[in-house]
């Protein structure tokens, strides 16, 4: 009987149809409407189903012989149904199906051309064909409703549910249905239903709904670690968005920032490296019980960022990145300098230095570039990449506290990156006005370096000088009479020792003492900390601290406007009277409980949290951590993998805005020349999650589309080879920024409660 009817179908009342019709017409069933009389030829049966046999050679009808309450007459808003097929006969013309007393076929049968139905006006013969898929064996279900502009509508319904099959421009309110089989060649009719209003696209999709038996498997429990997901903006020094930015977490998973600077994407468990902190964490922080992940970040101008993201957590990032400030072209076989003229500091490159990354010498000009990080700058030192934790010489995790960095980098012609030959150096002077309690932390400057692959500053053991004078550190152990070579202390059996101290021990002549190097550091103005470094790219200026011998815990609870908790928010710690950040993330009742600060100083907190945005121009598609599903299916994983991210309204589909994937669009096109998009079906009332030309996600709106952005409702195709659960599908989110402070810090080793934190969200 089609999708929708049993096979007794030829009774209404084993059809599915939407209750409250004014009049049902079926072979055997007795009209309950009072003054509706029908009369028919006697009813045929097949399969146990009833139906009137119309036209053809016998030119029976169903003809209407009294309807004195005129309920067969169509009203401005009104819905007919109808049960049929086509019979024997291969005359041309035009066989009715049902014919009205103005002589209008409200829909027939085209002669000769079985699947085609039409609508034709009687006086003037005009009519309009329709493809509807009507043949001799299948029963249909057919339904007629009025369009906004004066036409019909004629919906049906196949194997995937009811479909919109096209529009007469012919009105049919104030027809009165007269009789039906109106025939040169055989129709088959087996019910007819009219309603005195437009029956909605879900009261009608819900009544053909397809009953076939989905033998795939439910979709499996979350298994393994959740996924990390990841939306943020880039911004320069100023706070103005910069678009093109790469930003990478791994070979191959990669996406572009939008013209606002925002950018978002999910990542599997294993689709990125991962770092594990190593510093007594909080079981009550999202950020101290999982590993973290990098984001690296690269656009043209600027000198490149990277950011931590906790793994297994929905996570909001802000990223601040800061242009290349100066740069200049040398001789590789000559070497030169290059000299900031804001600040003064410069990079001093002797010949023969630098190398491709293969070990092979650079010859020819090149291009070295230079962007120095004024550390005393809330927003400079936010541009510094990673979290400010770092591995000293001795394998021990710390924290640093910052007095000046710089960003290095060369090229050749081609804009190949270059890197140092193997034991060379070249000469970074900092002019900084940063200062430092080195005697506080018991520790003295050392440089650092910062690596991609683990997000960690590494020690870079180099000979410091302090205003052109030698300063002692880990690479110049060197002090005056009253103290020793420094001490460095490691890690005995997984216990965290203090590192980069000093204890006093016979006298060695040859630079300043460490009390020296500590008041030096400590004074207010410009100073020059200049050392040989052997290393490209970041390299920072820092003093080192462990926890719990130099630091505290900070915990306290992240509230809504609401004052509901905030899971999964990014909490950032910046020193007011040092220049060091430090992060954790909280968990799901919103508290946090492992940011490390100093002790006894003052700590600013920064709380970074998503606010939907009020418009559908761009939308965030991503699968829930506690749905995730690990698909065995390599070809519908892969399918999977390229549904999150961000999508951008680009044009129309169907009437109704399309929105096309931005990662998949810029960021992999080798990989996907057609992004997935999210679009209108309009024949099905339904948006459409696609990759390519695979429809993988849907969602079935109704007669008005809406927004396809709702947390529930989508579902996965039925031609998927594997059942998996649908993604939600939300607007996308502005990561917004709220500070409180500053908190005072106590001795070290201690928790420090700041209490609740009530963000505006």
């Amino acid at each position: 009987m089609g999708s929708g009817a049993s096979s007794g179908a030829g009774a209404p009342n084993s059809l599915s149809w939407p209750e409250g019709a004014r009049a049902l017409l079926a072979p055997g069933w007795a009209p309950e409407t009072k003054g509706l009389k029908y009369q028919g030829p006697e009813p045929c049966r097949e399969d146990g189903v009833p139906y009137w046999q119309l036209g053809g050679p016998s030119k029976a009808r169903l003809r209407i012989t009294d309807d004195e309450a005129s309920v067969l007459r169509l009203g401005p808003q009104f819905t007919v149904a109808l049960v049929c097929r086509a019979g024997a006969g291969e005359a041309e013309g035009y066989d009715s199906l049902l014919l009205g007393e103005d002589n209008k076929h409200w829909l027939a049968l085209k002669g000769g051309e079985i699947g085609t139905v039409s609508c034709v006006e009687g006086e003037s013969g005009k009519s309009t064909n329709v493809k509807a898929g009507i043949d001799r064996k299948e029963w249909v279900q057919l339904f007629l409703r009025p369009t906004t502009d004066g036409g019909t509508s004629l919906l049906g319904a196949d194997s995937d549910g009811l479909v919109e099959l096209g529009c007469f421009p012919t009105s049919l309110i104030g027809s009165k249905l007269r009789n039906g089989g109106w025939a040169t060649n055989e129709v088959h009719l087996a019910a007819v239903g009219i309603w005195d209003r437009c029956l909605s696209w879900a009261e009608l999709s819900a009544s053909v709904a397809p009953q076939a038996k989905d033998d795939r498997p439910a979709p499996a429990p979350a298994e393994g670690p959740a996924p990390t997901s990841f939306q943020g903006r880039v911004v320069d020094l100023k706070g103005e968005p910069i678009s093109d930015v790469l930003v990478s977490w791994s070979k191959e998973g990669k996406c572009f920032t939008d013209e606002e600077g925002r950018f978002s994407a999910m990542v599997d468990d294993d689709d990125a490296e991962t770092t594990v902190p190593d510093d007594g964490a909080s079981q009550g922080s999202a950020g101290s019980d999982s590993s973290w992940m990098s984001l690296s970040f690269q656009c043209e101008g600027f000198a490149p960022m990277a950011s931590p993201v906790a793994m297994g957590s929905d996570n909001s990032v802000q990223v601040i990145m800061r242009p290349i400030s100066a740069s200049a072209t040398l001789d590789a076989s000559v070497g030169g300098s290059v000299v900031d003229p804001a600040s003064g500091s410069s990079v001093s490159m002797p010949p023969n230095v630098l190398a491709y990354p293969d070990g092979r010498p650079v010859e020819g000009p090149v291009t070295v570039a230079l962007s120095i990080i004024d550390v005393t700058d809330p927003a400079g030192l936010a541009s510094m990449p990673g979290d400010f934790s770092a591995v000293g010489a001795d394998g021990s995790e710390v924290k640093l506290q910052s007095l000046g960095a710089a960003w290095i980098g060369a090229t050749d012609e081609q804009g190949t990156e270059l890197e140092m030959r193997e034991g060379s150096k070249y000469t970074l002077d900092l002019h900084t006005n940063a200062k430092a309690n080195a005697e506080k932390l018991g520790t003295l400057p050392e440089m650092w370096s910062f690596d991609y692959a683990s997000g960690k500053w590494i020690l870079e053991p180099s000979a410091m000088k302090v205003n052109g004078e030698d300063a002692p550190n880990a690479a110049r152990p060197a002090v005056a009479s009253s103290s020793s070579p420094p001490v460095i202390r490691g890690k005995k059996k997984g216990k965290m020792m203090g590192a980069y101290e000093y204890e006093p021990t016979k006298p060695v002549t040859g630079c300043m003492s460490p009390e020296d190097f500590m008041k030096k550091v400590a004074e207010e103005g410009e100073k020059s900390m200049s050392a040989e470094v052997s290393k490209l790219g970041y390299i920072n200026c820092d003093l080192a601290y462990h926890h719990p011998q130099r630091a505290v815990m900070m915990k306290g609870l992240v509230l809504n406007s609401k004052r509901q908790p905030m899971p999964e928010v990014q909490i950032w710690g910046t020193g007011r009277d040092y220049q060091g950040r430090t992060p954790d993330a909280t968990a799901a009742d919103g508290r946090f409980g492992a940011l490390i600060a100093q002790f006894d100083s003052e700590v600013d907190i920064e709380v970074q949290f998503k606010r939907t945005r009020a418009d559908d121009a761009t939308i965030e598609v991503y699968f829930p951590s506690d749905k995730r599903t690990k698909i065995k299916d390599k070809a519908l994983a892969d399918l999977m993998r390229r549904v999150p991210g961000q999508y951008q309204q680009e044009g129309e589909s169907d009437g109704q805005p399309l929105w096309v994937n931005q990662r998949v669009l810029k960021g992999r096109r080798d990989e996907a020349p057609s992004p997935p998009t999210i679009s209108w079906d309009l024949a099905r009332r339904r948006w459409l999650i696609q990759v390519g030309d695979e429809v993988v996600f849907l969602f079935t709106a109704g007669d008005e589309p809406g927004s396809p952005c709702i947390e529930q409702g989508w579902q996965a195709a039925s031609s998927l080879a594997e059942n998996v659960h649908p993604p939600i599908v939300t607007r996308a989110s502005d990561v917004m920024s709220s500070k409180f402070g500053p908190f005072r810090t106590g001795p070290p080793g201690e928790f420090v409660d700041v209490g609740e934190l009530v963000v505006d969200a």
